[in-house]
Order: C-alpha cells, then structure tokens, then sequence
C-alpha cells in the first residue's frame, strides 16, 4: 500500500469514526497533512538530541512549531514538528519513538502551532526552545484525551 493510500483509508476510517461519534469540542482538526519519504536533514536537532524525521512540503503559509501526529505505516506517534518555510521541510520529533526512518514514508498532521519560527542565538537556546516544544507537545495531547 502506497503512502497516499494508506493517508486516503486512514482518512477515510477517521471520518467514520467521526460521523459515528459525533464531532467533540476538543477534536483536534488537521491544520496541514502531508506525506513524503524520510530524508537526510542537518542534523542540528540530533545532536542536541531530538532527533527528526523530515518530509518536503510545500504549503506557503506554514512555518513554526506545532503539536501533531506522525503516521509510520500503522502506528500514530505524537510529535513536536518545526515547519521550516526556508528549507521547506516538516522536521518531526516523534515521542516514543526509537530507530531509523531514513527513506520510509511517514504521513506528518499539524494540529495546533505551538510557537512562531524562531532564530536561536546558539545551540544551547536551541536545545532549550526544543525541550519547551515538546513539553508543550506532551501538555497538548494529555489536554485533548
């Protein structure tokens, strides 16, 4: 199964389980779905240790930091995800996730932007922005269950 199949039934089972349960209030709704095979970043966000997956995109309007979902193959990972418009990438820090994605499709969901696009002024401002990021990820998801 292709990653554009597996997005459209996977889309296509959401909306049913939407239509059954009836839309809540506190339903997440996809800012931006988006997917594309894993490639090779800086590694800027690794060696601080949050390590990525990126995808290309190509949504003009998109930049920051958001709460969202990762999809890998079946499974659904929560994730810090910096949209970087100058690059054109969604870098993805998955929670919960150990091992390689490196050329595997992934399908990446904003849901909620977190922050504006920031330039640190040193690794150590970095690192410190990317663990309030997750923490706020971690927050995010503990509010909407």
């Amino acid at each position: 199964m292709s990653a554009v199949e597996y997005l459209l039934d996977f889309l296509e089972k959401e909306l049913c389980r939407l239509k059954r349960k009836g839309m809540q209030k506190n339903e997440p709704v996809a800012l931006l779905t988006c997917s594309g095979t894993v490639e090779q970043g800086i590694e800027s966000a690794t060696d601080l240790g949050f390590p990525t997956a990126n995808i290309r995109f190509e949504a003009p309007d998109i930049s920051g930091t958001y709460a969202g979902k990762v999809l890998v193959g079946k499974d659904e990972y929560y994730a810090a995800v910096y949209a970087n418009r100058k690059r054109r990438l969604l870098e993805a820090h998955l929670l919960d996730f150990s091992g390689d994605l490196y050329g595997k499709p992934i399908t990446v969901i904003l849901l909620e932007r977190l922050a504006e696009a920031k330039v640190f002024l040193d690794p150590e401002d970095q690192r410190n922005f990317v663990e309030r990021a997750v923490a706020e990820v971690e927050r995010y998801f503990n509010r909407i269950q």
